[in-house]
C-alpha cells in the first residue's frame, strides 16, 4: 500500500529529474539531502532513470511522456528501498531527493565523459575492458554508466546492466560485444534478459547487441556463473570451447582456463552438456570434467563456488593449483626455487578481500614453505629445517 509520504517523494523526485521544482520543493529536497543516505539514493535512482529514458527514446526535454514514464519506475524503487528498511520513513523526512541540480549535472557531465574519453582510456590494465561489435574498446569502472553503439550499461545494485536502444533490430543479433576481466578483477553484469553473470578473474564474456527472437546465446572462457532467467521460448546458450551448455533456467559455474581442464557445476535447475555426440544431464549438486573427450560426472566440490561467496577454499589442493588461483586474483607471477613444493597440499580457507601479505602468512605457518614477494614475482622455496 503506497503511503502519502511516498506519493511525494515521487512527485519531488519526478520534478527535480525533469528539473521543473519550484522554490518551495527545492528547499525542501535541500534539507532532506542532508542525510547521505538519501543522497546516495537519489544519486543511484538519477543515474538509472536518465539512461532508462534515453533507452526508451525519450528525451527529457519531452516532459509529458519522460513523466509518464518515471512515475511507474520511481514508485518501484521507492517500494523496493522500503522493503530493504533502507531508509527510515520518519515525519517530516518525506521529501526525497535532492541533490537536485547538483546530480543531476554530474549525472550529464558523467555521461558526456563517457562518450568523449573513456572510449580512449585502455592503458589501466587493472579495469574490465567491453570490446564493442564496431571494435571500439572501453575501460569499465563499476559505477559508472555508459552509451554505447546501440546500447547502454548502467550500474544496478553491484551489476551492470546491458540494454540495447530503442532503435537496435533484431537482425543486429549476428553483432557480438565482448567483456574481458584482467588479473585481480571480477565483474558483474545483466544480460537484456535478466540472466545474472559474474565474472572471475582473467575471464571472457561474448553476448549479442541484442538476442533474436528464437534464443539467447552467450560464448565465454574463464570462469563464469550464471544465473539464467527463465524464458521457456528462448533456450539459453552457454558455447566454450567446442563445449555447450543448454539451459531454460538456472544457476550454474562454468570454468575453462588453458590450463585446466573444462568444468561445469549446477547448483539448481538442470543443464545439459554437450561436446560432439558426447551429452551428460546434471542434476543440481553435480559438477561434470571434460577428460579425455569425455564427461565425468561427480558431487560437486564446496570450493568450486566459493569464490562467489567471497572467498577461496582449498582442500587438499597442492600448491601449483593454489598459486595459480592467487596468482590470477592478486596479479603476481610464482618462481619455485625448489620444484618439489608444487606438490605439496593444504587445506585453507581466504577472504579474496584479504591481502596478499596475509595470505602469505598464513601459509608460511605451515612450516613448509617460505615466501617472498619481490614487485610482482612471489619466490616460493622449500623451508629449511632448523
Amino acid at each position: 500500500m503506497r503511503t502519502d509520504s511516498e506519493e511525494v517523494i515521487r512527485r519531488l523526485i519526478i520534478h527535480s529529474l525533469l528539473e521543473d521544482l519550484n522554490e518551495q520543493e527545492s528547499r525542501a529536497l535541500e534539507n532532506w539531502l542532508k542525510t547521505p543516505e538519501h543522497q546516495d539514493f537519489y544519486k543511484k535512482i538519477s543515474r538509472r532513470e536518465y539512461v532508462r529514458c534515453k533507452m526508451a527514446g525519450l528525451e527529457l526535454s519531452d516532459k509529458e511522456k519522460a513523466r509518464e514514464r518515471l512515475k511507474l519506475n520511481i514508485r518501484r524503487r521507492i517500494v523496493r528501498y522500503r522493503r530493504r528498511r533502507w531508509w527510515c520513513w520518519a515525519a517530516g523526512i518525506v521529501l526525497l531527493l535532492c541533490m537536485g541540480e547538483g546530480v543531476w549535472f554530474y549525472w550529464r557531465n558523467e555521461v558526456k565523459q563517457t562518450d568523449q574519453d573513456l572510449a580512449e582510456r585502455l592503458t589501466d590494465s587493472s579495469l574490465p575492458v567491453i570490446r564493442l561489435a564496431s571494435g571500439k574498446e572501453i575501460a569499465l569502472n563499476r559505477d559508472s554508466a555508459y552509451n554505447l553503439d546501440g546500447g547502454f550499461l548502467l550500474a544496478e545494485d553491484g551489476y551492470a546492466r546491458y540494454e540495447p536502444t530503442a532503435n537496435v533490430k533484431r537482425a543486429d543479433s549476428s553483432q557480438y560485444n565482448e567483456i574481458r576481466t584482467p588479473r585481480g578483477t571480477d565483474y558483474k553484469m545483466i544480460l537484456p534478459d535478466g540472466t545474472k553473470v559474474w565474472m572471475n578473474a582473467e575471464s571472457v564474456v561474448r553476448f549479442p547487441v541484442v538476442f533474436p527472437t528464437g534464443e539467447r546465446r552467450v560464448a565465454c572462457d574463464g570462469e563464469v556463473f550464471f544465473d539464467v532467467a527463465r524464458d521457456s521460448l528462448r533456450p539459453f546458450r552457454v558455447e566454450t570451447a567446442g563445449n555447450v551448455v543448454k539451459v531454460l533456467g538456472t544457476r550454474f559455474d562454468i570454468r575453462h582456463y588453458e590450463d585446466e581442464p573444462y568444468s561445469a557445476v549446477l547448483l539448481s535447475g538442470s543443464i545439459r552438456l554437450s561436446r560432439g555426440k558426447h551429452e551428460v544431464l546434471l542434476k543440481p549438486g553435480e559438477q561434470a570434467q571434460l577428460m579425455e573427450e569425455r564427461w565425468v560426472v561427480g558431487k560437486a566440490e564446496a570450493s568450486a563456488t566459493s569464490w562467489i561467496d567471497g572467498y577461496f577454499l582449498f582442500d587438499n589442493r597442492s600448491l601449483e593449483y593454489i598459486m595459480r588461483e592467487l596468482a590470477r586474483w592478486y596479479d603476481f607471477d610464482v618462481y619455485y626455487q625448489n620444484a618439489e613444493v608444487k606438490n605439496y597440499h593444504f587445506t585453507a580457507w581466504f577472504r579474496r578481500n584479504a591481502s596478499i601479505e596475509e595470505v602469505i602468512e598464513v601459509l608460511e605457518k605451515t612450516k613448509k614453505i617460505k615466501m617472498k614477494l619481490d614487485g610482482k614475482t612471489l619466490i616460493v622455496q622449500k623451508k629449511s629445517i632448523q
